[in-house]
């Protein structure tokens, strides 16, 4: 058996092919065609914002991606979202498909931050600031907040702010904006435990890593449905869901959010037990 990844399996598919080894092809994002298909989608509807190069896949790629998928015997995913978005892939492959959620260390002691009455609402975005990771429906979200709010957004791009858009820079340059670049993973874990709301309202995503560090660090999460939020999430127990660019449902949470300690402690302790459930024994075990 030969176990490769999206992107670089082509060459090796196509000789396991000829010499009769089986292939079993690890998918870690949802498929092209669907991504392309919201980020024009997004395009259309944000005119004042640009895609990041990162976010551009060339036609050839999308070919060699869809001749790895043709090559493979088996195909995993990390969430029921992904799975999904292969049902655009031109021959139905669903009998190929297993979901194999990741894991996570998972820490011993729970910490879950308590924020006093008066205090701040600290919020964290994870992530690259770009149209397919939903940072115009953040700024969006927060521009219409009455009640006092921080952010640190943790993530790098490889443009300029105002090369994606005017707006973004402008929101860069706001002092309650603190933007902090790629950080080393156990930093951004005690960022995660020293703030109240992780808003991650990403249009697409594989899986999602930061939904599970999150709360596994004791943070309420809101994020979307074209995540592995589906996957994880009970909305409204142990975390919140939203249709993407649904910004008016997300700013009642984060009302609710902050008016409501109890609630927003309750959906933390419930968000660092669910966490329990994903190990990397598991991940090991059903892969």
């Amino acid at each position: 058996i030969i176990y490769s990844y999206e992107d670089c399996s082509l060459n090796s598919f196509k000789l396991a092919s000829k010499i009769g080894v089986k292939t079993i092809y690890d998918l870690t994002s949802p498929y092209w065609l669907l991504k392309k298909r919201i980020l024009k989608e997004e395009v259309n509807l944000q005119p004042d914002w640009n895609l990041s190069s990162s976010e551009v896949v060339t036609e050839k790629k999308c070919k060699n991606k869809d001749e790895e998928i043709s090559l493979s015997d088996q195909i995993i995913v990390a969430s029921s979202f992904t799975a999904k978005s292969l049902e655009l892939f031109e021959k139905n492959i669903k009998s190929k498909i297993n979901i194999v959620p990741y894991g996570i260390t998972h820490p011993i002691k729970k910490i879950i931050t308590k924020r006093q009455k008066n205090d701040k609402l600290k919020i964290i975005f994870v992530g690259r600031p770009t149209l397919s990771k939903g940072i115009q429906y953040l700024i969006q979200i927060l521009n219409q907040l009455d009640f006092p709010w921080e952010l640190e957004i943790a993530g790098s791009i490889p443009e300029k702010p105002h090369q994606i858009s005017q707006k973004l820079d402008l929101f860069f340059k706001d002092s309650r904006c603190k933007f902090l670049g790629q950080i080393q993973n156990k930093n951004l874990l005690q960022k995660m435990r020293e703030s109240h709301v992780f808003l991650f309202p990403s249009l697409f995503e594989g899986f999602g890593q930061v939904i599970l560090e999150a709360l596994s660090c004791g943070l309420p999460l809101i994020t979307t449905n074209n995540t592995a939020g589906l996957d994880i999430i009970d909305d409204g127990k142990n975390g919140f869901l939203t249709p993407i660019r649904d910004t008016k449902k997300t700013i009642d949470i984060m009302y609710s959010l902050y008016h409501n300690e109890e609630l927003r402690m309750s959906i933390a302790d419930n968000g660092f037990i669910r966490a329990t459930n994903f190990s990397w024994t598991k991940y090991q075990n059903e892969l």
